[in-house]
């Protein structure tokens, strides 16, 4: 199986590491903001993009047209 991977703000990134800290498969979060959100056990992955608000809708755009590296 792949990796699970979280797209959304940072008042979400916590709720995604508690609920999926049990799970086996390599967990990543993308993000925009700086500084870096902190999520234990996850691998962090800085979105560089000027989009403020809904940065994560070009984020998932990216990540399914496999323009981004996992």
């Amino acid at each position: 199986a792949g990796p699970v991977v979280f797209l959304g703000g940072r008042s979400y990134v916590k709720l995604f590491a508690d609920m999926t800290r049990d799970v086996q498969a390599e967990r990543i979060v993308f993000y925009a903001s700086s500084p870096p959100p902190t999520a234990l056990g996850c691998r962090l992955v800085r979105y560089v993009t000027t989009i403020k608000t809904n940065w994560h809708y070009a984020c998932a755009n990216d990540l399914a047209r496999g323009a981004l590296q996992l």
